[in-house]
């Protein structure tokens, strides 16, 4: 089954890129994802009328990735193309009052770069997903 998502690109708060230098984060995505991880995140922001999609891709089963450290939170990763060019990964944090319209993805090129994107562009994400 695949399924597709959209949202534009925009600014994060500039926390992620200390965030998935951390050792034990860039090993935990090197051995659960098999992503040697950019540092960063490209943030998306998903506009309703794809919370559908969104919903289906978190109903899905993605791969755990337990903090390895205390006072950090658990995520889900699911694997996905980006804009038909990138691999890459969304990755889910599960924290309290996490935005429903955010997706924050991981990779291990410079998306913008790699991409040609900028913010406000709109961006297309694939995952094949095992069929229930």
């Amino acid at each position: 089954m695949t399924l597709i998502l959209q949202g534009r690109l925009v600014g994060g708060l500039g926390e992620a890129a200390g965030f998935t230098s951390i050792p034990w984060v860039a090993e935990a995505f090197r051995e659960r994802l098999g992503i040697e991880v950019y540092p960063g995140t490209v943030n998306l922001e998903i506009d309703v009328s794809e919370q559908t999609n969104w919903a289906a891709i978190k109903a899905t089963p993605g791969i755990p990735i337990p903090p390895g450290q205390a006072g950090f939170c658990d995520a889900t990763a699911w694997h996905v193309q980006i804009n038909g060019m990138a691999s890459g990964a969304i990755l889910l944090p599960h924290v309290e009052d996490y935005p429903i319209g955010k997706v924050e993805l991981i990779a291990s090129k410079p998306l913008r770069e790699k991409l040609g994107i900028s913010e406000g562009d709109v961006v297309t994400i694939v995952l094949q997903a095992p069929d229930a």
